[in-house]
């Protein structure tokens, strides 16, 4: 990814880059806000860190950031650096996640792993694909009407402090049975897992489908901690059902995984029996 350190802390910045660049990573740094902002507006980031000190407020930076990108550009996935900050105040400014100081390596490897995370969906949502489309699920809205509920559950994450989730359910093996069965087999496949999603879901969960391979399900504010999880656990059991029944050269081989926004960390993902959200340790320091 490119990123873009701001930041008056040279120490920091120094830790930063060295543990970036050694992960591949391609890495900016500017110790004045007017010039790093400047840089960023100038360069397309996959990420940007900010420290607003001597300022407490990091919001007019990420205001200046979005302002300056084109109309078809997402957004940066931005974190706030800080010795005291809680992530609450971070997203509340329009930051995607928090990173404490002083710097903590595994903290660092869980953000940029969320941001990655994050910013390959958004990037899925932006590819050009002839999608093979299920004709008759009903209430499955489209990519792109999908892509504006998905923006907007992050919006309202910097805007209200929402919590919102998004599983995804990919069939993992639909390009083999594509190759080897078909497309009309194929197609037969996808409206089924589609009719059985629209039947599975809540009321409030609202179903699109992203990629040929793909569904995601927005899980808007859920009220308990548990909730997720739970939605998480019946989607699995009832498609396991579902998939036992269908014959052997259209067995779905499906995968499941929930992201909470809006900072795109794991929340639960095939394997996982418990309830448990991904740790921040950023907020461990």
């Amino acid at each position: 990814m490119r990123i873009m350190i701001i930041d008056r802390d040279p120490l920091s910045i120094k830790l930063m880059t060295s543990k970036l660049e050694q992960a591949g990573h391609e890495v900016r740094h500017d110790d004045s806000k007017q010039r790093g902002v400047k840089a960023a507006m100038e360069g397309k980031f996959d990420c940007i860190f900010v420290d607003p000190a001597p300022l407490t407020d990091v919001r007019p930076v990420v205001l200046e950031i979005w302002r300056a990108l084109d109309k078809d550009q997402d957004r940066p996935y931005v974190v706030m650096l800080s010795k005291n900050a809680k992530r609450e105040d971070a997203i509340s400014r329009g930051c995607n996640d928090l990173l404490l100081k002083p710097l903590d390596h595994e903290a660092l490897e869980t953000v940029m792993g969320n941001a990655a995370r994050l910013n390959a969906y958004c990037k899925t949502f932006r590819e050009k694909e002839n999608v093979l489309t299920p004709d008759s699920a009903l209430g499955v809205l489209g990519k792109k009407a999908f892509q504006q509920l998905f923006l907007a559950s992050i919006d309202r994450g910097f805007r209200y402090g929402e919590r919102n989730c998004v599983m995804f359910i990919k069939i993992k093996n639909f390009d083999d049975i594509l190759k080897n069965s078909g497309k009309e087999a194929a197609l037969e496949a996808l409206d089924k897992l589609a009719d059985k999603i629209s039947w599975i879901r809540r009321q409030s969960d609202v179903v699109g489908h992203i990629a040929t391979d793909t569904f995601g399900i927005l899980l808007q504010r859920p009220l308990y901690e548990t909730e997720v999880f739970d939605a998480f656990s019946r989607f699995r059991e009832k498609i396991g059902e579902f998939t036992a029944t269908l014959p052997d050269d259209r067995k779905l081989d499906i995968g499941l995984s929930v992201i909470e926004m809006p900072y795109g960390a794991l929340v639960c993902q095939d394997g996982d029996t418990r309830f448990g959200k991904s740790e921040n340790k950023s907020e461990s320091a």
